[in-house]
């Protein structure tokens, strides 16, 4: 078609010319087209056609003769009058950066709630992947044979370890408890919410030793949130003990436990020099050894 010199396009269903059409005809030097009688966008979505269609008018040989669509106005008026063509063109412009910054603002929306939404319910959304995960693997997340193999899980702060290795483990073992120690009992490398879930699910009862330290540790809160999550996944609420030191308020407690409060045990730790504490002691064997 290199020789082709008249192309009769008039009376179609022709609105624009695609980034194609332009290719082609540019490849056509000696060609003259016909377009009278098609419905020629005249809108900002034909923009870029009109674009090309003004730089090239001279392929065109009916461009006079050419209307608008909608408000059949020659299309030649809009090309040769220069201030209405840039006024045009600016509208379109504004209009696109208008949808342009529409179409991110709503993106940038979604992704801000979508990544509030995931570290607000960070844990629902592990404990629904290791749940898949495991039902892939054909484990399954709970303990029907009621088969522990300790008596209680121990959650708590980093700074708390001296106390909770040197005082309270050792008060547990006196009264039979055979309790989980994280140096003890975890597996290096396992993945943190499967291997809270797997304690939970080993032992009768879970123990959350409540500080100032503990309501400063992001690890005790995310073991607190699986943990409720977990129980209440398998109707286990009535599992999980609470232990109050450092005379901390209820009200400071952990929202995940504050929810709960209604099936929890608990009991308010004295310092070390009261005298009720041996029977607080008995009260929490009572909570944790076994029915």
């Amino acid at each position: 078609m290199q020789n082709l010199q008249y192309l009769y396009l008039r009376y179609n269903l022709i609105s624009e010319f695609s980034n194609n059409d332009q290719n082609i005809i540019e490849t056509l030097s000696t060609i003259s087209i016909y377009i009278e009688g098609n419905p020629i966008s005249c809108t900002c979505s034909a923009i870029q056609s009109l674009r090309w269609m003004r730089s090239h008018k001279h392929v065109f040989s009916d461009i006079d003769k050419t209307l608008c669509a909608g408000n059949r106005v020659p299309i030649n008026h809009l090309f040769h009058n220069e201030q209405m063509w840039r006024k045009f063109d600016k509208e379109c412009q504004t209009k696109q950066w208008l949808i342009f910054s529409v179409v991110l603002i709503l993106i940038t929306m979604s992704v801000l709630l979508i990544v509030a939404a995931l570290r607000r319910y960070r844990v629902h959304v592990e404990y629904v992947i290791l749940r898949l995960k495991n039902r892939w693997k054909g484990v399954h997340l709970q303990n029907k044979e009621n088969n522990y193999i300790y008596d209680v899980f121990v959650s708590y702060g980093e700074k708390d370890y001296t106390w909770i290795v040197h005082y309270l483990y050792p008060k547990l073992e006196s009264f039979n408890i055979k309790a989980w120690l994280k140096d003890r009992d975890s597996n290096p490398g396992d993945w943190e919410a499967e291997e809270i879930v797997k304690c939970i699910n080993e032992s009768r009862k879970v123990l959350f030793v409540i500080t100032e330290c503990f309501l400063e540790s992001g690890w005790a809160s995310y073991a607190v949130q699986m943990a409720v999550t977990h129980a209440f996944h398998n109707q286990r609420q009535s599992s999980i003990v609470v232990i109050i030191k450092d005379d901390i308020p209820l009200e400071r407690l952990p929202n995940d436990i504050k929810n709960i409060w209604w099936c929890i045990d608990y009991l308010k730790w004295p310092s070390e020099k009261s005298e009720d504490e041996d029977v607080l002691r008995l009260q929490l064997s009572n909570l944790l050894k076994p029915a």
